[in-house]
């Protein structure tokens, strides 16, 4: 009876939710968060050709994720040092998951001479594909579409229409 009752959310002003001090360490999470789901995708996408789900790596992944998304690591509140940490904890996520994602998208691509582009959106997509080093001057795909390719400084790219939801197109 002698102690105090709360009613509602507990507030402090410092958590606000949206906002941060330290727009890389939240740019970085939600980095890690579509590169994970992608990875995911591409993970189930490539069970059927029997490649081996990478579940202990994606938990090690997830919880590192989920761990500096703690209420004073995400709004930028925490000690100089948590940031350090963080640093080299998403640069390790994005290291691991590039990895496991190409090994994914190996285990998809058939071989041959074509270029696979894979689409992990929940909706159809058209975009600029960088193709790298290529030298060709279009690419057409099963259907007959002709996609004209650019050259550039960085490479060549390709605009390509109707790449399919969580799909993929050669």
């Amino acid at each position: 009876p002698r102690l105090p009752e709360w009613e509602g959310e507990f507030y402090f002003e410092y958590h606000r939710g949206t906002y941060t001090s330290i727009a890389k360490n939240k740019r970085s999470n939600r980095k890690s968060e579509l590169m994970l789901m992608d990875l995911v995708l591409l993970a189930v996408m490539a069970l059927h050709k029997n490649a081996a789900y990478p579940s202990d790596e994606l938990d090690a992944l997830w919880k590192t994720v989920l761990l500096n998304q703690f209420h004073d690591i995400l709004p930028g509140s925490s000690i100089k040092e948590v940031y350090e940490v963080t640093k080299k904890e998403y640069a390790l996520i994005k290291d691991k998951a590039t990895a496991l994602i190409e090994d994914r998208l190996e285990e998809l691509t058939d071989e041959g001479e074509g270029i696979t582009i894979y689409n992990t959106l929940g909706f159809e997509r058209n975009d600029i594909i960088n193709l790298g080093e290529s030298n060709a001057a279009a690419l057409k795909d099963e259907i007959g579409n002709i996609y004209p390719v650019q050259q550039t400084k960085e490479g060549a790219v390709a605009f390509v229409t109707k790449i399919p939801s969580k799909g993929s197109k050669t």
